[in-house]
């Protein structure tokens, strides 16, 4: 089977029993966004580190999108990706943002 983050992230996380929804085209589609975010020129994303759990963030500057990835002493795992669907989100992710350690 297919790790969860790949699922994750086209078809998102129900939040009251945490299982995964259906396949969702609106975030499948955006499955292609996240190469390009993690290859783009650092002053064109906002980069952050999570040192708990030792997560690396990566979102578009609006923080309309995010890219979750997982560190490891000697590699790097791709944890998830989604959308901010609500503004509260986005702000939410601004305020990590201005908090944290950046990249």
């Amino acid at each position: 089977s297919r790790p969860f983050g790949y699922w994750h992230i086209g078809s998102g996380i129900d939040q009251k029993t945490k299982e995964l929804l259906s396949p969702n085209l609106e975030r499948c589609a955006r499955m292609a966004w996240v190469r390009p975010m993690l290859e783009a020129d650092p002053s064109a994303v906002r980069t952050w580190i999570q040192r708990d759990p030792d997560r690396v963030k990566v979102a578009l500057p609006d923080f309309s999108f995010l890219v979750v990835l997982k560190e490891r002493p000697d590699r790097v795992f791709l944890k998830t990706a989604y959308p901010a669907k609500r503004a509260t989100k986005r702000a939410s992710w601004l305020r990590e943002y201005e908090g944290a350690e950046k990249r």
